[in-house]
């Protein structure tokens, strides 16, 4: 079993080619990989250490360049701690894979729970459990009602909305005034949008509004 796991470990990786060495994160403490399990485990699969990190938080900023194949974590975290950093990662857009303890070997939990709590919508992830959402693996900061209405449209990509059902679904209320969520776009908008015609939210006049999750450049 322990073999396997190996090999699902060097193949998993996005980038890794024959001939060329997975670049690795170890995160633990400064001893957590000194044992004879772990200088094999590195030495047999040609994987390239290409940073450390004493913690989840600093693993977390490590892995903003893009670099990272491959976590390796010490078995000093518990799981409710990975599982959190595990759904961190997935919003920001991380596809490595991570095992847990160099000695075990175990691939990192994940519970069926994550993906209850996951929305991905092309360029944009949704975490309900931590009220948050990604764009591009970049947080946008949202207030309560920007967080309902960036989720509801997550939940309806490519469909056009109606003003009531935006209405409905952000203020309970489908007879709302539309000045406000007009205003709510808007405001959503300066924070999503980088050019001057909006191209995630796109507005059908008279209509009210279809939500591009990947829009094309134009």
């Amino acid at each position: 079993m322990q073999n396997r796991q190996i090999k699902r470990a060097h193949g998993a990786s996005k980038n890794s080619r024959r001939g060329h060495a997975v670049n690795l994160l170890l995160v633990g403490s400064e001893g957590a990989f000194a044992s004879d399990a772990s200088r094999k485990f590195l030495d047999d699969l040609h994987l390239h250490v290409v940073a450390r990190a004493s913690d989840l938080s600093d693993a977390a900023a490590c892995l903003s360049s893009g670099a990272i194949d491959l976590l390796l974590l010490s078995n000093e975290f518990s799981e409710e701690r990975l599982s959190l950093f595990a759904r961190a990662l997935r919003c920001r857009g991380f596809v490595g894979l991570m095992l847990q303890s160099a000695d075990s070997l175990g691939i990192v939990p994940q519970p069926a729970e994550i993906e209850a709590n996951e929305i991905r919508a092309g360029d944009f992830a949704v975490d309900l459990s931590t009220r948050q959402i990604w764009l591009r693996g970049v947080e946008v900061p949202c207030t309560p009602k920007e967080f309902a209405l960036l989720t509801f449209l997550c939940k309806h990509p490519e469909e056009p909305l109606s003003y009531r059902t935006l209405l409905a679904a952000v203020w309970g209320n489908p007879a709302n005034s539309s000045h406000a969520l007009r205003v709510l776009i808007r405001s959503i908008r300066a924070k999503i949008e980088s050019t001057t015609s909006p191209r995630y939210i796109v507005t059908m006049h008279r209509l009210g509004y279809r939500f591009c999750p990947s829009p094309k450049l134009q």
